[in-house]
């Protein structure tokens, strides 16, 4: 991911930032009441400071990932905890956004590809308690990591598997997942054929959630393509995120959202 010029990424943004509508232009009550909810810096809560703390478990961890077929192969093997969270992990704001996404959704069943230290996990998990959270990873050491970490902040509803993706979607027969959150394989070729896996074993109303579209062209591509699918209702494309709603019975459309700080002139006075 870190060899995509800067110049890709900066096209990509300008793309966003020129079609993007503040939350006064969103005319979906749905989607409109979602980003007031979940994008809402003052919505505060005392899980936040346990999310903290676990950062800081993390941040503190020096301990070199063991080098292994997987390792290598995405480079992490050079890295310990802490540094590989800070290259790869969200920030804080980003982790208390995916707690209070939980938290207005409320999803029974909630499916994560790519767990990297467990924080994503956690804050879904956090966010809405009655869930039940499965969390895919790869790299068996990292997987072993998170549900330790799991496991000292006693969320016994999260559980970290280590296994590849395509070996995950073999196994299931349900489609109950009503949340996922899709942190993994950020080419256009793994998203899309991801993306149908994904679709098959989830529930009708299903909240699917994509990392870093505008990371490069193959995966703001791949984000162009998938929205377009007959199974999606809606989707919202933000800074970092693109979400795919599933819900037939939310207005049809494609929306995208930017803070009113970036753009203040669109502030739905007009």
């Amino acid at each position: 991911m870190s060899s995509i010029p800067w110049t890709e990424r900066f096209r990509i943004y300008l793309d966003f930032y020129f079609r993007a509508e503040t939350r006064y232009n969103i005319h979906s009550p749905f989607l409109f009441d979602l980003i007031e909810f979940a994008f809402d810096t003052d919505r505060i809560y005392y899980d936040f400071n346990i999310l903290q703390e676990a950062t800081n478990c993390i941040l503190r961890n020096q301990t070199s990932i063991p080098a292994d077929d997987f390792s290598v192969k995405h480079r992490q093997n050079n890295s310990n905890i802490s540094q590989l969270f800070l290259k790869s992990g969200h920030s804080s704001d980003a982790y208390e956004c995916l707690y209070r996404l939980a938290c207005f959704l409320k999803p029974n069943k909630i499916l994560e590809l790519g767990s990297c230290a467990g924080m994503s996990a956690m804050s879904l998990a956090l966010g809405y308690k009655p869930a039940k959270v499965i969390s895919l990873e790869g790299n068996e050491y990292l997987s072993s990591f998170a549900n330790s970490l799991f496991h000292q902040f006693k969320l016994n509803t999260i559980q970290c598997l280590h296994i590849d993706f395509n070996s995950f979607f073999e196994t299931q027969t349900e489609n109950d997942f009503d949340l996922v959150f899709v942190d993994g394989d950020h080419n256009y070729e793994s998203t899309l054929a991801n993306f149908s896996k994904i679709n098959h074993c989830t529930s009708d109303k299903a909240v699917i959630v994509l990392d870093d579209i505008h990371w490069s062209s193959g995966m703001y591509a791949a984000w162009n393509k998938i929205k377009q699918d007959p199974s999606i209702r809606c989707s919202l494309e933000t800074i970092r995120w693109g979400f795919l709603f599933k819900n037939e019975s939310l207005a049809k459309g494609d929306y995208t959202f930017i803070h009113e700080k970036f753009k203040p002139w669109k502030l739905g006075l007009f």
